[in-house]
């Protein structure tokens, strides 16, 4: 999606262009005015991922939420200050996309369970339930 994306920013870059040397400055046209942008995600979506890579990728979250190893852990030795790091930058990415890699929750959700996950990490706490991840708002 980004390389068509990119294709039709270059597009409307070179119309206005041609467009600007033929007419003049005689105005605009009612789309004109909305600014497309490039999310920074992939290098500005310059970069395709090889296959490979995406396979590796879909098998370690597959893993991850299939996986019943969280219930097991010993969390009096969580690392709070890495979940805090990893949090933000797992936020960030989700507010740079725009939308969620994975389709089964809203792209609204995956943000707040992020923010439920920052937030818990900045106490250093984990959800202690189900109900402590799913929750749709911060309210203490």
């Amino acid at each position: 999606m980004g390389v068509l994306y990119s294709l039709i920013l270059r597009e409307e870059e070179l119309y206005m262009k041609e467009r600007s040397r033929s007419e003049g400055d005689v105005g605009f046209d009612q789309d004109e005015e909305i600014e497309l942008v490039i999310p920074p995600v992939f290098n500005y979506c310059t970069r395709v991922l090889d296959p490979m890579e995406q396979k590796v990728a879909r098998d370690l979250y597959w893993d991850a939420i299939c996986s019943d190893d969280w219930k097991e852990r010993d969390w009096a030795k969580s690392r709070y200050e890495e979940a805090k790091t990893e949090a933000e930058e797992g936020l960030k990415l989700l507010l740079e996309w725009g939308v969620s890699w994975d389709k089964r929750m809203t792209w609204e959700t995956w943000v707040s369970w992020g923010r439920v996950l920052l937030d818990k990490a900045n106490e250093n706490e984990r959800p202690h339930s189900e109900a402590g991840i799913t929750t749709l708002g911060l309210v203490n």
